[in-house]
Formats: C-alpha cells, sequence, structure tokens
C-alpha cells in the first residue's frame, strides 16, 4: 500500500490479502493511494493511484461492525472579545457521532470532554444508531470559555463492543482572542513584530501571537505569510504577505482582516487610516487589490482605497492616501465599536 505525503509516494503498508483497512483518515481530506506488488523482497511497478475522500459510501466490512467515532466537532469556534463572536461561560459542545459499521446499537453510548487535561464531563445520552449511520449531539453542560487564551478541547465517545479506539477521540482547539482598546496618543502603528513566523493557506482566525488578524482564501492555493526573508518587510522583521502558494492560472481571493478596538473613540473624533504596501508583480487582477472598512463584525464593508496598478511601481513600497475613517462611517451612521477593521 503507497499513499502520497508531501511530493512522494510512500509506503504505508504491506498486506498479502487483496483488501486493507486504513484506519484514522480524515472525512475532510482527500488522500491519493495505489498499490504495487513486491517478489522476492523486491518492489515491482506502482499501479496508477486514485483519489478518494474517506467520507459517505457503503462499508460492508466487518471490522467496523460497533466502532463508533467521533469525527467532527460542530461548536465552538473560536471568538473575539468584545465583538458578537465573543465566548461567554456557558459555551455548548456540540459534535457529530458516526457509527461506522452495519450494526444498529446494542449497549449505552457514552460521550465525554475535557478542557486543557481538566476533569472530564461525561454523559450517557441513551443515543441509538442504525448501521452505518450518525447524528449531532450538545453536551448539556457547557463550557466555560470566557477567558482571553486558547482551550485545548478534547472530545470522546465510549461503546463497549468497539474494536478499534484509535478513532474514539477528536480534539480541537478553540481562542478566545485578545482584543482590548486601542491608545491613539496621537498615533497607532501595527507592525506586525508580534505574529509568529508563520505561513498561513487555510482560512484562520487570529494569527499566533497577533491576535487581531484574520484570513480567509478562496481556495487551498492562498497563503499570507507574517516572514518571507530578511529585508522583505517595511520595517522591522515582519509584514504580511499575500499571495499563491503555488503558481496558478485560476485567481486566488485573499483577505487580510485586521481588527482594532477603538471604543475609546467616537465619530466626533477626527481618525485617518494610513499605511504602507508593496506589488511583488505576477498580479494579473491588480485592480482588484482593494481596502474596505466597517465599523464593526456585523456591519457591511465599505470600499476605501484600490491599491496603485501601475507597473512601473513593482517592488516599492509605496504609502496609501489618508483614508477618512470618521468620514466613511460617519456617512453610513456606524459607530466606532470595538470591533473596527
Amino acid at each position: 500500500m503507497m499513499q502520497l505525503k508531501g511530493s512522494t509516494m510512500q509506503k504505508i503498508a504491506g498486506t498479502t490479502a487483496t483488501n486493507y483497512l486504513l484506519r484514522g483518515l480524515n472525512p475532510d481530506s482527500s488522500y491519493w493511494f495505489s498499490v504495487r506488488p513486491v517478489m522476492a523482497g523486491k518492489p515491482g511497478r506502482r499501479a496508477f493511484a486514485v483519489n478518494i475522500q474517506p467520507s459517505g459510501g457503503d462499508c460492508s466490512l466487518g471490522a467496523a461492525n460497533n466502532d463508533y467515532t467521533v469525527d467532527s466537532v460542530i461548536g465552538p469556534v473560536s471568538g473575539r472579545m468584545y465583538t458578537s463572536s465573543q465566548l461567554g461561560s456557558g459555551v455548548p459542545i456540540q459534535v457529530h457521532l458516526q457509527n461506522l459499521g452495519s450494526v444498529a446499537t446494542g449497549g449505552p453510548i457514552s460521550l465525554s470532554y475535557s478542557i486543557n487535561s481538566g476533569t472530564p464531563v461525561t454523559e450517557t445520552p441513551g443515543i441509538s444508531l442504525a448501521g452505518q449511520s450518525g447524528t449531532n449531539y450538545v453536551f448539556t453542560t457547557t463550557a466555560d470559555l470566557s477567558a482571553p487564551g486558547t482551550d485545548t478541547i478534547r472530545i470522546w465517545v465510549h461503546y463497549g463492543s468497539d474494536p478499534n479506539a484509535s478513532n474514539d477521540t477528536i480534539t480541537t482547539v478553540v481562542k478566545q482572542l485578545v482584543n482590548d482598546p486601542i491608545t491613539l496618543n496621537t498615533t497607532y502603528t501595527e507592525g506586525f513584530e508580534l505574529a509568529a513566523s508563520a505561513s498561513y493557506t487555510t482560512p484562520i482566525m487570529g494569527f499566533t501571537g497577533l491576535d487581531r488578524c484574520d484570513f480567509t482564501t478562496s481556495n487551498p492555493n492562498g497563503r499570507v505569510r507574517t516572514f518571507v526573508n530578511t529585508g522583505f518587510s517595511f520595517s522591522g522583521t515582519k509584514s504580511a504577505t499575500l499571495d499563491q502558494a503555488h503558481a496558478s492560472g485560476q485567481t486566488t481571493v485573499n483577505n487580510l482582516i485586521t481588527t482594532f478596538n477603538l471604543s475609546n473613540y467616537s465619530l466626533t473624533d477626527q481618525l485617518w487610516l494610513d499605511f504602507y504596501y508593496k506589488n511583488q508583480g505576477n498580479d494579473s487582477v491588480r485592480t482588484s487589490n482593494k481596502v474596505w472598512i466597517r465599523g464593526g463584525d456585523t456591519y457591511p464593508w465599505t470600499e476605501v482605497y484600490t491599491l496603485d496598478t501601475s507597473q512601473a511601481n513593482v517592488g516599492a513600497w509605496q504609502p496609501s492616501s489618508h483614508i477618512d475613517i470618521t468620514g466613511t462611517l460617519k456617512g453610513r451612521h456606524r459607530p466606532l465599536p470595538a470591533a473596527s477593521r
């Protein structure tokens, strides 16, 4: 048995049978698998690989009977202080429980969760599942996630006849992001220096080390990096570089979202936004490189700036024009709350 890992097909198992049960796969991911013969210790030519996503479909293997798994965490997700996403002291824990075999439930099922390796919460809800079926379950005991910081939540299922304990448990990390009011006095600069050197290719709420930054992307080829190389940033060693992980003809829409708590100010204060940016080139849609602002995380975005599209300025740092935050939001009757972006 061979699986694509990184850029090469690697051996993951061997068998003399014509079938093999591979455990521990993520139903949200796709995998490339293949096989090759081995005779007298010498491997033969590998077959064409196939791409599969281990979700759905029938499974009649007897080895899967009575095998229960918590295959996904529905909630909670990360939140940010002083915004609509702020987590409280009574947050529900919700998961999806799946019966992987073809045999219906024949005994009690218990579900448990533990936060930061603390005392487990265990509930026996009287769930009965038909073969190859699943259900969502919300724990009656809620979690206190109100304190800023990072919580690791481990959730697991116990069924007495379960032959495979390796897929009983799932772990999720939930962040309550810091969002304290900022003081301009007379200016405030975000240079990304507190951000850990990292590359993000999937949507994330809160960069490691810099809670105010979020990233979204339209496809798996999107990327933001906080450190590319020495001398790459405008000042210090950090910046936010948005690009594609691999050159592709498919356009990728990347969004860097920064949240600033402006609750110390009102629309009677004159506030401006300025920033420096650099177009690295190889961008066929430069006219789509824009800046939006909004007065809170529940309000619609307002376009305020289009980055320079001149080919002559590729590779050069440029200052933005002075963006009138107060005037823009005042014209739309928006306040300056803790979630200004």
